[in-house]
C-alpha cells in the first residue's frame, strides 16, 4: 500500500530519504535492546540482505495526456 501510494515519479528523492531514515532508526533501536551494542553497521547490512529489505522504488510511470 505505502509503496504504491507514494511511489510517484517525482517522489523518488523523498522515498530514498524516508528509507534511509527508517534504516537508521531501526539500527538505533536494535542497538538499544541491551547494555551492549547488538549490531555494527556491516552485520546490520547483512541482516537487511537476509530479510530482503529493499529500498523503495517508483512504482508508477509518468502518464502523458495529449488532450490539454
Amino acid at each position: 500500500g505505502f509503496r504504491n501510494y507514494f511511489g510517484l515519479p517525482d517522489n523518488s528523492r523523498s522515498l530514498s530519504q524516508l528509507h534511509n531514515s527508517v534504516l537508521h532508526s531501526l539500527y538505533k533501536w536494535l542497538n538499544r535492546r541491551s547494555g551492549r551494542q547488538s549490531y555494527n553497521w556491516s552485520s546490520f547490512k547483512k541482516m537487511l540482505e537476509y530479510f530482503k529489505i529493499e529500498p523503495l522504488k517508483v512504482s508508477k510511470r509518468i502518464i502523458r495526456v495529449d488532450w490539454y
